[in-house]
């Protein structure tokens, strides 16, 4: 995808007003407050389960699943050490094979058997933070059981360790609360049961919670038939009062003070009691689109609550103080994300931190405040030239800006009027960097400055940011999209256009080129075509403005397969560079092929206005194995042509770009389905690696042809050779997040939201075509969001067709990211108020010498063809065939689909015989090379 503008967020006056009155907003930093993510898809520790600080001052923040519905034990656990700044100094990981509790003292305790049912002898097993096993203790439990449920655990002043859970009887309509005490030991300290007060009364075990009392006893609630029960219970596990009280706290949380009052948190309430049991008082948040998550009791008496609020259909973190006698002192409401937090933590500096998902770590000071100071300004064309922003200049819209402060780097994206606004300014320097969109364009510093004083608050900071023009004329970019090509059935195809220039473009078009087997049903513009070419005109393109044309495409039943790609391609008009980017010594390296009868023929082609400045490499590939490389220098105008056998693989060609020139940095073309006769071809390889001629004024989209799909999914163009999902360095990448509709009602806004992951650099982030109208931004490190406000989405029982949505970007890894560096993301997708869907997680590996290779010699497109493989394919043996005289002197090697050597033989008589051992079935390459090191290579396919 080419490099692609929209229009941003909200009206700048609307915008400030909503922060600065309503939003104290985060990011990661150390001087005032600290937000701060560590998303690890691998361990999906979706939970914030317990946060504190150490001895040493650093703090531990903890997670895991929440796979029990609610409860506290998890299959897969996350456990940080994180110091004052943010950064992990240590961690451990844990995945279990079933539930396990973790324990504030790093150990873990697991019961053996997971949702015991009908048995009444049970094992513990207490872990080290190593997975040994530090005990074995085994207990028995009343008979007539159906199930028992283990709900919470947890680790008393003493090394005592409680647990809690529910006994269900087999006739299922009797439950008890049971109540274990292990000492550190091992031992049983006791063992108890209780009955609940009417026998029909049932225990809902996800509300069982407890925290302990400063006489080692502890206070848990229980959610009965009747209500919710909060019971006091001594040392040795005697009840000392047992209270039903008037909240809902199905689900919710619970926090105790020193002096023994307890905090029960309701659905949207809270409901204090004092040490006797006694209602001290009673707080409700009112209706809303909140709830209550987790609680602290405070040094001074009071309570800090944290809650989850939506706003704008994302949840974000609310956060307000209670005083001892329940006095609201105050209330935050943060613009991040935020979800599932079951604990909180007072530290020494009387500073409140909180644990997320994720695990996610946010401190604010004593009253909630996350950053004190703003800073705000206006992104505009200098047109005047005198560096300064003036009232009357244009404002340019959606460009990515960065601010880094204190050692910390956040985001954020100019609104549609050029204006930008960071709510979570920390203090000291100020560096605020825009990112300029193309080689038009460059700011009039390379960064501006400015300094909020340490005892700053509430301050916003103006900084405004003039940009220069460096040529007058239109840029356009233009970008495809399509979530997807389902054989027989109407699918849909965005064409996403953009001017990126200071001038407008007269008479623009757009010319898009469709594979023969893809059927053209409808278009949302006038067009004219010319067999599979159609041309859309679009008029005058102002600068700073989009157009989006939609297609409507069917692949044709009766001639295409499932597995089989096609690939769409259109090129924007105008399409002159006005203005070389700097160090670009004006060569365009451009590719393209053709199946042409018996071979495939690729070109190379400068289509610039100079040679080529040095020798430029390129490579083909055959299928996963790269059979040609060499490098080429071309003059202005000049074609470099390669041609191989149409043998039904799938042949690509990837040429160098040349350096600092505008287009892609590494045209790629492929050619599936070319085969002499019409024979059987491969699949499956065209959409593993770019699909990108190289001129900025292309676009170029690639899809498999499926059968059924998933909605609400996430893909990734390209997708990456083999399992591990291999690309090279420095390879941009395309997502795409494909959302449906499969609920009961229309969905008036939709929010797709995206945490990129650590490889991936925001300041490079570009967003493209979509299904309906967007706006986007970028907030804190790399979190991106995008809107799609009055979508008026309908449900998939309504209008099948029209339930569907997506949206494409396009963002560029972190420069020469090392081997083996993995980058995973998955995407949040909000409809209306409900709760996020979670896409798939998307992998891709960055490797350099991942491509199995033939050999490297040129010229080798005539190095097929000097042996045959009989029968091929072959099942248990295949003979070697020479066409003429057998060398004499030479061996065989025979690779896998890894390029893994699986065999190899010398060259003796007229044939030689292969007997298949234990390889599966699949495609290999067997090469011949001879004592000149020169090779010959033909395809073996095993069934």
């Amino acid at each position: 995808m080419k490099q692609v503008f929209l229009l941003a967020h909200q009206n700048w006056p609307c915008r400030l007003l909503f922060f600065a009155t309503l939003l104290a907003c985060a990011a990661t930093g150390s001087a005032q407050g600290l937000y701060k993510t560590y998303y690890s898809p691998a361990i999906d520790a979706g939970v914030g389960y317990d946060v504190g600080q150490l001895p040493n001052g650093n703090y531990r923040v903890a997670a895991n699943s929440d796979v029990a519905n609610g409860t506290d034990i998890a299959l897969r656990h996350r456990i940080l050490d994180i110091n004052p700044a943010g950064d992990v100094v240590d961690s451990l990981q844990g995945v279990f094979p079933v539930r396990t509790f973790w324990l504030r003292d790093m150990t873990f305790l697991q019961p053996a058997q997971d949702f015991i049912s009908a048995d009444s002898v049970m094992k513990f097993i207490r872990l080290s933070p190593q997975y040994d096993t530090l005990w074995t203790q085994t207990i028995t439990v009343p008979e007539g059981l159906i199930l028992m449920e283990w709900v919470q655990a947890d680790i008393d002043a003493g090394g005592n360790i409680w647990v809690a859970g529910v006994w269900l009887s087999f006739n299922g309509n009797e439950t008890r609360l049971i109540l274990l005490k292990f000492t550190p030991e091992g031992e049983i300290a006791w063992q108890k049961t209780y009955p609940t007060d009417q026998p029909d009364d049932m225990i809902s075990e996800v509300t069982v919670r407890f925290g302990f009392t400063p006489d080692n006893g502890c206070i848990l609630k229980q959610v009965v038939n009747a209500g919710t029960q909060v019971i006091r219970f001594d040392a040795s596990g005697q009840i000392v009062w047992k209270k039903t009280v008037p909240i809902n706290s199905s689900y919710a949380e619970m926090a105790v003070s020193a002096d023994a009052r307890s905090l029960i948190l309701g659905f949207q309430e809270v409901l204090c009691l004092d040490a006797g049991g006694n209602t001290l008082f009673q707080y409700s948040l009112g209706t809303g689109p909140f709830q209550t998550e987790a609680a602290i009791s405070t040094a001074d008496g009071g309570w800090a609550v944290m809650n989850k609020i939506f706003v704008q259909s994302i949840s974000h973190p609310y956060t307000f103080k209670l005083s001892a006698s329940g006095q609201v002192v105050w209330s935050r409401i943060y613009d991040i994300p935020w979800f599932k937090t079951k604990a909180g933590h007072e530290n020494t500096n009387r500073e409140l931190l909180w644990a997320g998902g994720g695990p996610t770590l946010l401190r604010t000071d004593s009253a909630g405040v996350l950053f004190k100071n703003h800073l705000a300004g206006h992104l505009a064309y200098d047109e005047n030239l005198d560096c300064a922003v003036q009232p009357a200049e244009t404002g340019i819209p959606g460009w990515v800006l960065k601010l880094e402060s204190a050692g910390a780097t956040q985001y954020t994206v100019a609104d549609s009027s050029g204006y930008y606004y960071f709510a979570e300014a920390d203090t000291g320097q100020q560096t605020l960097t825009p990112i300029a969109q193309n080689y038009l364009w460059q700011a009039c510093s390379p960064s501006f400055t400015s300094y909020i004083h340490p005892d700053s608050s509430n301050l916003t900071v103006p900084l405004d940011a003039p940009i220069r023009s460096l040529s007058d004329c239109p840029v356009m970019t233009i970008d495809l999209a399509t979530p997807r090509l389902r054989r027989c059935f109407d699918n849909p195809y965005a064409v996403h256009i953009c001017n990126y220039g200071n001038q407008t473009a007269t008479n623009a078009y757009v010319e898009v080129f469709l594979p023969p087997h893809l059927l053209l049903q409808s278009v949302s513009l006038p067009y004219t075509q010319d067999g599979l070419k159609l041309t859309i005109p679009l008029g005058d393109v102002a600068a700073f403005d989009c157009r989006d044309v939609q297609l409507i495409v069917r692949p044709d039943c009766d001639s295409t397969e499932l597995g089989e790609a096609l690939c769409v391609s259109a090129h924007v008009f105008p399409d002159s560079i006005c203005a070389p980017p700097p160090g670009w010594s004006g060569a365009l390296i451009e590719v393209s092929a053709a199946c042409d009868g018996d071979s495939v023929r690729f070109e190379i082609h400068n289509t610039g206005t100079a040679p080529t400045s040095q020798a430029l490499d390129f490579i083909v590939i055959d299928d996963h194995v790269m059979t040609l490389q060499g490098d080429f220098t071309l003059a202005a105008g000049a074609i470099r042509q390669e041609a191989f056998p149409a043998d039904g693989s799938t042949w690509r060609l990837q040429a160098e770009q040349e350096p600092n020139a505008p287009g892609a940095t590494l045209p790629s073309v492929a050619v599936e389905g070319c085969a002499t006769g019409g024979g059987l071809f491969n699949t499956g390889y065209v959409v593993q690696w770019p699909n990108e001629n190289g001129s900025p004024f292309w676009a170029r989209d690639c899809h498999e042809v499926i059968g059924a799909f998933d909605p609400n999914t996430k893909q990734a163009a390209p997708l990456g050779v083999d399992d591990e999902r291999w690309i090279k360095p420095n390879t941009p990448i395309e997502y795409l997040i494909e959302f449906q509709n499969t609920g009961t009602d229309t969905a008036f806004t939709v929010v797709l939201r995206d945490t990129l992951a650590p490889g991936l650099d925001p300041a490079t982030l570009r967003p493209g075509a979509g299904s309906h109208p967007y706006t986007w931004n970028l907030s804190g490190a790399n979190v991106l969001t995008f809107r799609f406000d009055h979508i008026l989405l309908p449900d998939s029982n309504t209008n099948e067709p029209a339930s569907h949505g997506f949206m494409q970007f396009w963002v560029q890894q972190y420069p020469d990211l090392p081997d083996g560096a993995e980058i995973e993301n998955r995407a949040g997708i909000y409809f209306d108020f409900n709760l996020p869907v979670i896409t798939n997680t998307v992998l891709h590996t960055v490797g350099r010498d991942f491509i199995p290779t033939v050999s490297t010699r040129q010229p080798l497109a005539g190095r097929r063809g000097f042996f045959s493989v009989y029968p091929n394919p072959a099942q248990a043996v295949a003979a070697v065939l020479w066409r003429d005289s057998a060398p004499s002197e030479g061996h065989f090697t025979l690779f896998d689909a890894l390029g893994r050597s699986v065999w190899s033989g010398l060259s003796s008589g007229k044939s030689v015989e292969i007997r298949r051992g234990a390889w599966p079935a699949g495609v290999y390459w067997l090469q011949w090379t001879g004592v000149d090191g020169l090779a010959w290579g033909e395809r073996v396919v095993w069934r």
